[in-house]
């Protein structure tokens, strides 16, 4: 499962949560921006391009997820009964 993500400037704060329940992954993500100026000083611009880089990374962490099955993790049987691939 993919780490966690944070990635904090002075006007961005990024968070990314990944949790397992069961057979679920999940993934929370938050993302703040603040700007108190109408124009970003060359710093912020640098800080703010870094940020979205390191935040895009993060979050094409959880394409690395296999959803091929594990042989050492048993499956209970589907009440169902398996899949024909007939309908009715």
């Amino acid at each position: 499962m993919p780490q966690d993500g944070e990635v904090d400037t002075a006007n961005i704060h990024y968070r990314s949560h990944w949790t397992i329940s069961g057979n679920m992954v999940g993934v929370h993500r938050e993302v703040h921006a603040h700007c108190d100026t109408a124009l970003c000083s060359a710093v912020a611009l640098r800080e703010t391009r870094d940020a979205i880089t390191r935040i895009r990374v993060d979050y094409e962490s959880g394409n690395t997820l296999s959803t091929r099955p594990d042989p050492a993790v048993r499956r209970p049987p589907n009440p169902a009964g398996p899949y024909t691939g007939r309908q009715g």
